[in-house]
């Protein structure tokens, strides 16, 4: 069986970037961008179907800077760091 998987690129990038998300063990997916000091500063829902998808993502109102990304589906989450420049 295929893993559950997340790539969010590239990295660092603009305030346009792609999301590629594998096997989402739900329907819908949460991705949330916190600043450093843990506010939420952008967050969208996407319907995520069995297999494998692409979505472009537009992070308008970001400044340069490090964020977090939290991708959330179901119980199954992941944290990593995103630069916007």
């Amino acid at each position: 069986a295929r893993e559950t998987a997340f790539q969010s690129y590239p990295n660092p990038s603009g305030q346009q970037r792609w999301w590629s998300l594998r096997e989402m063990p739900a329907e819908q997916t949460v991705i949330e961008v916190f600043g450093l000091d843990g506010s939420l500063e952008w967050s969208t829902q996407l319907e995520t179907p069995p297999g494998e998808t692409t979505q472009e993502a537009h992070l308008e109102g970001l400044n340069s800077g490090m964020y977090l990304l939290k991708v959330t589906s179901g119980d199954w989450q992941t944290v990593e760091r995103m630069t916007i420049h």
